[in-house]
């Protein structure tokens, strides 16, 4: 049932009233002071603009690492991880001072061994592309000669979300060994 077609007075208005109390504004409230521009998400993380939203809805946190936030992204046909560097503004690995090259680097080596262990591969997509979202991020893809798009890119089939006990499981086992 729709709220708009509950009268006032119906036992199920009056059940839910302290369960729904201020839940409106306490989600926009979340919203707005989260992820809209300038928000939480963005002064706690290096993400800026539209990166925000594309990383947040299309992504879930596993750890953070010394330089790099660790995010797995929501497409269960391939095993696959995102590494963001924890710097705002940086749109390359130029941008980075030569410490945090050398940290990324060591960071993406340790990622990668950690993907092929929990995935059980011996090939790995690593990708700095950035076309779409400015923001540094490094992909790393499980691959495997019968997945749905071998040899060529993961981009050429469209993704498909995890059901919620997979994305479960999938994110308590990287969350163990990260």
């Amino acid at each position: 049932s729709r709220r708009e077609t509950l009268h006032q007075g119906h036992p199920l208005r009056q059940f839910l009233r302290p369960f729904s109390y201020g839940t409106i504004m306490i989600n926009w409230a979340a919203t707005t002071t989260l992820v809209s521009d300038g928000g939480a998400v963005h002064r706690f993380a290096a993400f800026e603009g539209t990166a925000t939203a594309n990383f947040i809805k299309s992504s879930h946190y596993i750890s953070d690492l010394k330089l790099c936030s660790v995010r797995l992204i929501d497409n269960q046909k391939f095993p696959w991880i995102i590494l963001i560097p924890k710097r705002k503004g940086v749109t390359d690995i130029t941008n980075l001072n030569l410490k945090d090259q050398i940290l990324l680097m060591k960071e993406i080596v340790h990622a990668s061994k950690l993907m092929k262990k929990v995935f059980k591969t011996k090939k790995l997509n690593v990708e700095k592309i950035g076309n779409i979202v400015p923001q540094l991020h490094i992909h790393i893809i499980a691959r495997y000669k019968n997945d749905l798009t071998w040899p060529l890119s993961v981009w050429v089939k469209k993704g498909k979300i995890y059901s919620k006990d997979n994305l479960s499981f999938i994110l308590s086992k990287l969350k163990k060994v990260f």
